[in-house]
């Protein structure tokens, strides 16, 4: 072959391969996911986001925190930036309401394998969480410790600082079941009579929690000897050799759920992601690195009990059955009026 025609030819080749790989580099898709960020954000990359991009090709950048709010102004303005978000509780019944998600598709997801109250047409379980209490076990001994809401507020059995958290959230339930209410004949909530019951614990109440991490810390570091918080935090401390323990007595149960923003660019990758994360395997994955159990009962059941301690899991069937699973539609159609309320009594 002449020379001059081979370099061309070569040269032709060369343009013709950067091209194929610009194509295909242009084509790889990126999803981003809206979640809760710290601990649960690590345990999504461990579990899930790691693997299915090493699978698939398909990369994930999680952001945080959750925000009704920035979904719904993406939605309106037609400018999605999520692909999947987190939605609490609350969130997940305004978005579906208001018409905020896309259906999610079945068809490749096992729904024998979750908890039947984890999904719907919209949304998908993300993750369990509860709200209960922990103790310094340096302060109070194992066993020693308070078991009830009323045990809680009862400062003269058990003294010592406590921290609970700077919303009427968790926090009317508790007053309720301190005062005697029945845990089955909390709802609808007197609001009264639980701001009443606060009004006693106030002033035995040195920090009033907002971040996550925070009352795991003041536990580890000794600042307080009751809090209140969410299991995950204090198992991740418990772990790491912090000394802390659990009650889940009375704990308030929650469920997390994730829904695909209206409008995304990317469902067909962003289904192929949650269908992912609903495997059993990658489940077990995800429990074993946050200590929090996502939609996939087979996932619990399957945890080795010589590998795995479901005494701070909770929803291990042990720590569940005592525990009450909080009516998000009270909340929904309540928190407007109690919220302004608890600024008012905070700052008192």
């Amino acid at each position: 072959m002449n020379t001059n025609l081979l370099k061309v030819f070569l040269i032709a080749a060369t343009l013709l391969l950067i091209g194929v790989q610009s194509e295909v580099f242009c084509q790889t898709t990126t999803l981003v996911v809206n979640s809760s960020g710290g601990l649960l954000n690590e345990g999504l990359n461990k579990a899930f986001m790691n693997e299915f991009t090493k699978q698939t090709g398909i990369k994930v950048i999680l952001t945080s925190p959750p925000s009704f709010a920035k979904m719904k102004t993406m939605v309106d303005s037609k400018n999605v930036e999520w692909d999947l978000a987190e939605l609490p509780p609350r969130d997940k019944v305004r978005a579906v309401k208001q018409g905020y998600l896309e259906k999610i598709d079945y068809s490749n997801i096992n729904k024998p394998d979750l908890y039947p109250e984890t999904f719907d047409d919209y949304t998908i379980g993300c993750v369990y969480y509860s709200t209960i209490m922990a103790y310094n076990t340096k302060k109070i001994p194992v066993g020693k410790n308070p078991k009830t809401w009323a045990e809680f507020w009862n400062v003269e059995k058990f003294p010592g600082v406590r921290t609970i958290r700077d919303s009427p959230d968790d926090n009317l339930e508790m007053a309720l079941m301190a005062d005697g209410v029945p845990p089955d004949k909390l709802y609808p909530l007197d609001v009264e009579r639980a701001f009443k019951k606060l009004d006693q614990i106030k002033p035995h109440i040195k920090v009033w929690w907002k971040m996550g991490a925070q009352p795991a810390q003041l536990l580890t570091d000794g600042e307080v000897d009751l809090a209140t918080g969410w299991d995950g935090r204090f198992s991740d401390v418990i772990r790491k050799g912090a000394p802390v323990a659990m009650e889940w007595g009375q704990g308030i149960l929650k469920l997390s759920c994730w829904g695909i923003p209206k409008g995304t660019k990317h469902y067909k990758e962003t289904m192929k992601l949650i269908e992912f994360m609903m495997q059993t395997k990658y489940q077990i994955e995800f429990i074993k690195a946050t200590y929090y159990s996502g939609p996939n009962k087979k996932a619990v059941e399957s945890l080795d009990p010589k590998v795995f301690n479901s005494a701070l899991l909770g929803t291990s069937p042990e720590n569940l059955k005592k525990q009450i699973l909080q009516n998000t539609g009270w909340w929904l159609e309540n928190a407007d009026k109690v919220e302004p309320r608890w600024q008012g009594w905070i700052i008192k």
